[in-house]
This record gives structure tokens, C-alpha cells and sequence, in this order.
């Protein structure tokens, strides 16, 4: 069996007698080689399935791990042979009969470290969630508790999934089989690295089909791998990744194979064919409306004008893009329906207007300046800003040619309205301020943990200190007295410090467990009680000692009532900006419910309160009232999701200009329960 003791001994044992005994100009790990020095060869194992790790094109074997594999025996000066097959087992099988020496793209897992040694890490990748579209039930680990999960046999991924008995495993041989059983209905997701399964995914065509949801299960790294005490070749192929990256190799063939985006759907080549077919057809519909326009150009009188007026606006009735005629100094002289349904005006009275009147101040300003590069050019593109009968702003792409309407010179504009676009590159923004946002509160604790550590050091050595020239000096002088308050000083700063350093560990609590409220509100406010006293703000507590435990992941409700305690602050600088003793928050935790089976967890402040139209948004993701700079409208979102996830819920009560609260109810921590393990 695979993995097991007695067969690694044997492993072991046969590669220690192969480099003693082996015979002279023959490499116990490479092959023979003559006595003429000549390069060392290695076999490589892999699957071929795992696109773009590895992709299979023509029978040959390409992608990101193929040519790094290929990139490292080079410069480690060892020529390499290529092994794949389909199914990951084949490949394990391989390695482990002695047909390949290494396998190049292997993700670490406990299990595999018994049997196998790893090099240094190659890749990282999150390893996510799948589910179709239509599902939102399923957002966590434990969302996933009785539901059919599909995973590729002996992948990473299917051997963390089995730890949870109450998870049913769907295996399947391939990536491409477990999309197909998501799919298809026949499982509730589909768990695999993210990078990884949506490449598949767009080679598929399946990208609209399935959708990442929650959050990142957890960070999966990859290496390449030998059978365990194959040291030599383990060596090798260190000494290749080190020189690749060294130089800077291995970040081109990173790029080359994970930097490249792609509409999701389509292949490159699709792309392009796609493109070349919209520029021509774009082409064709100019050159179509020149033709027309140069018709009516012979028609001199006005029953020739309305029938030529009459065909073209049945020929533009079906295009939905808005199109303009206009005069070299903006008046227009014609457009289609699409122009009068955006706008809001009739066919006359935009035949009446000039393109300033449509278009935004900040954009008309540019016309001039437009019109030099349009006699220069001829064509034109730019994004613009046009303004309907109602006063709303469209963000639009024009394109624009010079032709000739009635013997003089004119400018055809075909205007595309581009608000969803704008909406969607708005979100991505938004997404990406998050993850830098994200990445620098990661960055904080890191940087927070590190600055605990050091403080705590020399406080250890104060509070010494002060207790020697305590215990040195007779009882009931003054400078006892001294000595006494030092230590009471150092004490709470170094409460202070564990408890900024157990917050910034951020350490992964995979069940919830009873916590203590008293402690977890102590704790809280040690961390935040200093920015609201220099806000000079006046904070009270009503916090029992003898409160029931609650049910929660501790780090977790701390993030939550930091959020809720820093809002409260916030609004209250909002609404006193100067020193107020008038500023006053408080935070409060009582028992509640038939059987007292929940304790409530009340923050107040007297800031300007919440208006009425604002409540059914306030927990809405992106939403805030804050400047943009100030906030990202994620932080209640997020605490309304973890306190969701703890059984619990959160709700608030408002009056403007009075007060604000915020309620976190808990549920009590039974001493019976033996809650599901989640990550």
C-alpha cells in the first residue's frame, strides 16, 4: 500500500545500497552516464489534466509546472525526461515503483509528508468553494455539513474534505468531471484551487455556470516532491529553484502562465476572432450610413429629405448604439430612435440642439480640442458624458468620422452607452480597495504582534526593577510607595500588549468555545479604550462579572465589537468635530430570553443617529456614509455575517439626532453540545 512503513523502509534501504554499490560511470539517481561527463538525466512525473499547471496541447505536454520543471534541470545542469497521465494516481504510482525520480507540481499535504519530501514552495494558491449560480446557502466549511461535495480523487482537496464525516465526498478522476457533477446537479459544490478551476472552467465554457463563493478555505502550497530520503535529487532540484529565482526566470514563466487575463468564456483565439468580427462589422455599418447620407445628399427638396429621414430611421430603428450627424461646429442635423429613447427628447428637438447641449460641461469644454485631432485623423474614439432631458448622466464610448452630409463637411458619431461597464470597472475598484485594504490590516497585526513582542521584553525588565528596589527598602517609606505604583503602571501596560498581541495573531479558531463575556469586552476596550479617551470621549461600562459563557470564536466577536465601538466614535467626532464633553458612548452586556439562554451586548453613542431611508441598507456590502478614503462600507456587512454564522444576531435601534444602538445577542455556551468543526 502506498505510503505505508514497511514500503518506505524498502525505499529507503534500496536507495542507500544503490549509491554504495552502484557500478562505476552509472549515476544512482540519474542513470548512467560515460566516463566522458556526460549530463545527469532525471525522469519527471505529472498529471497532464491540471491546467495551467499542466496542459496537454497536441499529445505534448506544456504549462506553468512543465517549463519550470524543465527551467530548474537546466540550471541545475540535469537533462529530463517527461512522464503524465490523466489521473493523479498514476502519477503517485510512478514515483513510488521508481520509474520517476520527481514529481514538479505537488500540493503539501500531512498525509503526503509521510511518504514524500518537498522542496521549497513554487506556488500558492487559495483553495475556494464552488456552486452554481442559483445557490446561496452554502458560503462556509460548515455550510457544506450533510451536502454532496465533488472532488478529484486523492487531490488535496478530497483529503481535507474526508476529515468531515458529515461532508459526502462525490469523487470524480478529473477537474473537469467534478464541474460536470456541479453542474449537472448531481453535487451541491465543487472544492479545488481556485486559479486552477476557473482556467478549466473558461476552457470549458462553464464560467457562467458556477460562481466562487465565501471565502478562501485556506492557502494550499505547492512544490515538487521526491520519494522520502531521495536527498540527491531533492538537492537538484533546490539548487535549479534557487537559481531561477535568483535571476528572475521564474517570475517570466510566472507571468507567462498566471498574469495573462482573458474574457471569461472565451479562449485567445476566440478573442480575436470575436474582435476582428466587430471591427468589421463596425466598419461595414459606417461605410453603410456614409452610403445612405450620400444619397440624400442628391435630394434637394423636402418630400425627398423626409422619405431619405424615413429610411433612415427605419434602418437605424433596429440598432441599439446611439447615432448622431452633426456639423463641423456641433449643431446636429440627424439621429436615430436609439438617441430619442436615451436622451429623452424628440427626433426635432434634438435636431434642434447642438452636441454642447447634450453633452456634460466637463466634456463639452474639450470639443475644440477634439474636433483639431478629428480634422487630423479623420476617425475618433473617447469616452464622454451625456446628459438626458432629466438631467441624469450616461457615461458613453463615441466614435466618430469625418463625411460628407448635403456637399459639406460633417462628423458621424455612433455612441455606445457604457453605464454598466463603468458599474462593473466601479466594483472591481471597490474589490481591489478591499484586498489592498484587507492586505494592510494583515500587514497592521503583523506589524502590531512584532512591536508587542518588543515592548514586552523591557516591561518584564521595569516591573524587576522596580520590585528589587521594592524589596530593598524598609517598609512604609515614601519610596515605597513609588516602587508600588510602577509595577501597577507596568501590569496594565503589559495587559494591554498580551491582549494587542493575542489580536494579532490572528489565530485560527476552527470550533467555537465558551468565552467569557466579561474578558472579551476587558479585552476589547484595552485595545481601543486609548483612541477614544484622545478623542475625549466619555465611555462607561456595565460589563458583570457573573455573566453565563458565551458560544463564539472569540477573535472573531472581538473583531466585530472593535468595528461597532470605532463606528460609535466616529459618529460622534461627526457630530461634535471639536472637544465636547457632550461626547459620550457606552457599552453594556446583560443575560435575556426565556431561561436567560442569550446574553445581549449593547454599544450606544449619542452621536446624530441613523435617518429612517438609511436602515435597509445599513448592513448592505459597499455601503457607507463614510468618505471613501475613511471607509469601504465593508466593516458592519462583515460583522453581520460573523455574528450570523455564530447563531446569534445583530440589529440596532436609531433615533437622528438622539441616540444610536447597536445589539449583538449570543447564544449561551451549552455544556453538552459537541458543535461541528469548521474552518
Amino acid at each position: 500500500m502506498l505510503g505505508s512503513r514497511p514500503l518506505k523502509l524498502a525505499h529507503v534501504l534500496f536507495f542507500c545500497l544503490a549509491s554504495v554499490w552502484c557500478p562505476p560511470g552509472v549515476d544512482a539517481l540519474a542513470g548512467p552516464r560515460s566516463s566522458g561527463g556526460m549530463r545527469r538525466k532525471l525522469v519527471d512525473a505529472s498529471s497532464n489534466n491540471f491546467p495551467p499547471m499542466n496542459v496537454l496541447r497536441d499529445g505534448r505536454l506544456t504549462g506553468f509546472g512543465r517549463e519550470l520543471a524543465d527551467a530548474v534541470c537546466a540550471a541545475a545542469g540535469i537533462d529530463v525526461e517527461h512522464l503524465h497521465s490523466d489521473h493523479w494516481v498514476d502519477v503517485l504510482a510512478w514515483l513510488d515503483s521508481g520509474e520517476a525520480d520527481f514529481i514538479h507540481d505537488t500540493g503539501y499535504t500531512e498525509e503526503r509528508d509521510t511518504f514524500l519530501d518537498y522542496s521549497d514552495p513554487i506556488l500558492e494558491m487559495p483553495e475556494v468553494i464552488f456552486v452554481r449560480p442559483d445557490r446561496y446557502d452554502i458560503q462556509t466549511l460548515a455550510s457544506l455539513r450533510g451536502k454532496t461535495v465533488a472532488c478529484v480523487e486523492r487531490h488535496i482537496s478530497h483529503q481535507y474534505l474526508q476529515q468531515f464525516v458529515e461532508i459526502r465526498c462525490q469523487v470524480a478522476a478529473t477537474p473537469a468531471e467534478a464541474m460536470y457533477l456541479l453542474v449537472s446537479g448531481e453535487a451541491d459544490a465543487f472544492v479545488y484551487p481556485k486559479q486552477i478551476a476557473l482556467y478549466i472552467a473558461q476552457e470549458l465554457r462553464l464560467t457562467d455556470k458556477l460562481k466562487v463563493t465565501g471565502v478562501p478555505l485556506r492557502t494550499l502550497t505547492w512544490s515538487m516532491v521526491v520519494k522520502e530520503g531521495n536527498t540527491d535529487v531533492l538537492a537538484v532540484l533546490n539548487e535549479g529553484i534557487g537559481i531561477l529565482k535568483r535571476s528572475g526566470e521564474y517570475d517570466r514563466i510566472y507571468k507567462r502562465w498566471w498574469g495573462e487575463r482573458m474574457l471569461a468564456g472565451y479562449s485567445t483565439h476566440e478573442l480575436v476572432v470575436f474582435t476582428s468580427s466587430v471591427a468589421g462589422m463596425s466598419v461595414l455599418l459606417v461605410l453603410s450610413v456614409g452610403l445612405l447620407l450620400f444619397n440624400r445628399r442628391l435630394r434637394r427638396n423636402r418630400e425627398e429629405l423626409r422619405e431619405s429621414r424615413q429610411r433612415l430611421s427605419s434602418l437605424f430603428e433596429g440598432i441599439d448604439d446611439t447615432v448622431f450627424v452633426h456639423a463641423w461646429d456641433g449643431r446636429i442635423l440627424e439621429c436615430n430612435a436609439a438617441a430619442c429613447r436615451r436622451l429623452g427628447y424628440s427626433h426635432d428637438e434634438l435636431c434642434s440642439m447642438y452636441t454642447r447641449d447634450i453633452d456634460a460641461p466637463e466634456f463639452a469644454d474639450g470639443y475644440e480640442e477634439r474636433l483639431a485631432k478629428q480634422e487630423v485623423g479623420k476617425r475618433l474614439s473617447c469616452e464622454g458624458i451625456h446628459v438626458t432631458k432629466d438631467g441624469e448622466q450616461l457615461p458613453v464610448d463615441i466614435n466618430t468620422s469625418v463625411i460628407e452630409y448635403h456637399g459639406d463637411k460633417a462628423v458621424l458619431a455612433v455612441v455606445r452607452d457604457i453605464t454598466e461597464r463603468k458599474r462593473d470597472e466601479a466594483r472591481r475598484l471597490e474589490l481591489e480597495a478591499q484586498l489592498l485594504q484587507s492586505q494592510k490590516l494583515e500587514s497592521i497585526g503583523t506589524l502590531a504582534g512584532g512591536v508587542a513582542h518588543e515592548i514586552n521584553n523591557p516591561i518584564n525588565g521595569i516591573m524587576n526593577y522596580a520590585q528589587l528596589i521594592k524589596d530593598r527598602m524598609p517598609a512604609g517609606i515614601k519610596e515605597a510607595e513609588f516602587a508600588d505604583e510602577i509595577i501597577h503602571e507596568t501590569n496594565r501596560v503589559a495587559k494591554i500588549v498580551r491582549n494587542l498581541l493575542q489580536f494579532a495573531r490572528q489565530e485560527e479558531q476552527h470550533t467555537p468555545a465558551p468565552e467569557s463575556v466579561h474578558d472579551l469586552i476587558a479585552s476589547t476596550l484595552s485595545l481601543v479604550q486609548t483612541v477614544i479617551r484622545h478623542d475625549h470621549i466619555t465611555l462607561t461600562q456595565n460589563i458583570p462579572t457573573d455573566l453565563p459563557a458565551v458560544r463564539c470564536r472569540g477573535q472573531q466577536i472581538q473583531q466585530v465589537l472593535i468595528n461597532l465601538l470605532t463606528n460609535a466614535r466616529d459618529a460622534l467626532n461627526e457630530r461634535y468635530p471639536q472637544d465636547d464633553s457632550s461626547k459620550a458612548m457606552s457599552i453594556a452586556a446583560s443575560p435575556i430570553g426565556n431561561g436567560k439562554r442569550r446574553v445581549r451586548i449593547t454599544v450606544e453613542d449619542n452621536g446624530p443617529g441613523i435617518p429612517a431611508e438609511l436602515h435597509d441598507r445599513l448592513f448592505d456590502p459597499f455601503f457607507t456614509t463614510k468618505d471613501r478614503t475613511k471607509g469601504t462600507g465593508l466593516g458592519l456587512a462583515i460583522s453581520h455575517g460573523i455574528v450570523e454564522d455564530h447563531g446569534g444576531r445583530l440589529w440596532f435601534e436609531s433615533e437622528v439626532g438622539q441616540f444610536t444602538k447597536f445589539h449583538i445577542d449570543l447564544p449561551v455556551w451549552d455544556e453538552g453540545e459537541s458543535p461541528f468543526s469548521i474552518a
